[in-house]
């Protein structure tokens, strides 16, 4: 069997025994999420599959991110082969029902949510080196210089000076809430910004279940007034012209978040 597949089936079968060993958020996250993000949310490899570092993240992007990959908000596209593991694994998680058996909230998702956001940050891997000092040197203070421009050019203004993310969303300024970035992988970094930019990740899949997403992100606990994947999607094409911008500033980050001494 592929890894890919063995892998998906690894997961589906260890969601199945959080059902029968109880609903906690801790048992969950051991039984569904641990086999492929780590004990610590640490990130793993297995075979050929790298899974993401997510220790940390906050709990509302996490809540956010696991919602849309269970209503084709993330992960229907059949180009992004991480994407559809996550999204067959988040649809083994419980939502709650009404007498009438509607869908009116996710308290499972939630709880993971928490949990996750609550995981202690591991950096200790460093930057790796695929070229010299003084190339890799020029990389990052181009990086820098495209993470920091002003807006509506740079990094900066959404993720932060320190990498931290931002917690509010301001309409009037077309700021929208964004993820830290000090708990990500450079190769996780890489790997996204060429969804966004090949709209791989972005904008919602056109089908019934993300018609659903869109109508219900009050009992979601979606309440983002902006749409902050189809202003990166935006911003991955203008800001970073080419691949080697994106390169450039994902070496600038890590180099910060992942300092070498």
């Amino acid at each position: 069997m592929p890894v890919f597949l063995w892998t998906c089936a690894l997961v589906l079968l260890a969601a199945n025994d959080a059902v029968a060993e109880g609903r906690d958020s801790a048992k969950i996250y051991g039984a569904s999420c641990a086999v492929c993000h780590g004990d610590k949310g640490e990130g793993k490899t297995i075979g050929i599959n790298r899974f993401p570092a997510i220790a940390g993240l906050q709990k509302w992007y996490i809540q956010d991110q696991l919602i849309k990959f269970k209503y084709d908000g993330r992960g229907a596209d059949y180009r992004d082969k991480g994407g559809l593991m996550m999204h067959a694994m988040v649809r083994t998680l419980k939502p709650q029902r009404s007498k009438d058996l509607e869908i009116v909230g996710e308290p499972e998702i939630e709880g993971i949510a928490g949990y996750i956001s609550n995981l202690p940050v591991d950096n200790s891997s460093k930057l790796e080196k695929e070229s010299d000092d003084e190339s890799l040197n020029a990389s990052i203070e181009r990086g820098r210089k495209i993470y920091t421009a002003e807006a509506p050019s740079g990094c900066v203004l959404c993720h932060g000076d320190k990498f931290q993310g931002n917690n509010k969303e301001d309409v009037n300024k077309l700021l929208p809430r964004a993820p830290m970035l000090v708990p990500l992988d450079d190769w996780y970094m890489l790997e996204q910004l060429g969804k966004f930019r090949e709209g791989v990740r972005g904008p919602v899949a056109d089908t019934k279940r993300a018609k659903q997403l869109l109508g219900e992100k009050a009992k979601l606990k979606m309440s983002d007034q902006l749409d902050g994947p189809a202003l990166m999607q935006a911003m991955s094409l203008t800001a970073l012209v080419n691949k080697q911008a994106v390169k450039d500033v994902v070496a600038y980050i890590y180099s910060e978040t992942h300092p070498s001494n």
